[in-house]
């Protein structure tokens, strides 16, 4: 019996200082990675923003509960970040939205202040963030993020950021009241209305990147 207890205090006593040293904790978590794109459209102020800059689609962030602790900030990265980002942030529709604030500059402030947030911050590299905020490819990407915002008059909830990566589908905002979600369109014609219970099923990334990326950027329908 002692002998057990020895060794579930020693377990807990490694466990409390692999999380305490930093780095360890999201080990024990089940991953999660989450490619992000604002909606743009009247509902929120980020999506009003976006509609500046599109008329389907706004890469805003790439996030994880990844960690490298190993890694400090380095003086080099803003203009390392710069450099990589500078020649395709238009293609990719990465534009400067920070919570309907307007920006003087396209690219690349506020764009570097997201990988600060959430790739600086955990040990990246910029080179290893551009690398994930720009991967488009299809495979291990399924719907894990929904921000929405209740419209009352139409009794459903309306999604104004969508995410996609590995991980648990998280719902932030709308109304539990109902379980219709609704996507945004351009067209009046295209009308995309999705049931909670099914939602995961239908709202693909490829569907996504048809009905929405690639009406605006055609190259990026050649990534499969």
């Amino acid at each position: 019996m002692k002998s057990k207890v020895w060794v579930l205090s020693s377990l807990i006593t490694l466990l409390v200082q692999r999380v305490s040293s930093g780095g360890v904790l999201s080990s024990f978590m089940s991953p999660y990675e989450s490619l992000r794109f604002q909606i743009p459209s009247q509902h929120s102020a980020m999506s009003k923003q976006c509609q500046q800059y599109s008329d389907h689609f706004c890469l805003t962030s790439w996030l994880s509960n990844y960690h490298n602790n190993n890694r400090e900030p380095s003086t080099n990265d803003y203009l390392d970040f710069w450099s990589l980002l500078l020649p395709v942030y238009y293609s990719i529709n990465w534009f400067p939205l920070n919570d309907g604030k307007v920006e003087k500059e396209s690219c690349c402030t506020e764009q570097f202040r997201t990988y600060t947030e959430f790739g600086q911050s955990v040990g990246m590299t910029p080179h290893e963030y551009f690398k994930k905020v720009t991967d488009l490819t299809t495979k291990g990407k399924k719907i894990n993020y929904i921000q929405a915002v209740f419209d009352a008059t139409l009794c459903r909830n309306i999604i104004v950021q969508i995410g996609f990566g590995i991980g648990q589908l998280k719902i932030e905002g709308g109304s539990k009241i109902t379980d219709l979600y609704f996507m945004p369109s351009h067209s009046e014609l295209d009308i995309h209305l999705f049931n909670r219970l099914t939602i995961e099923e239908w709202l693909t990334f490829d569907w996504f990147k048809l009905n929405y990326m690639c009406k605006e950027q055609y190259w990026i329908c050649n990534i499969m």
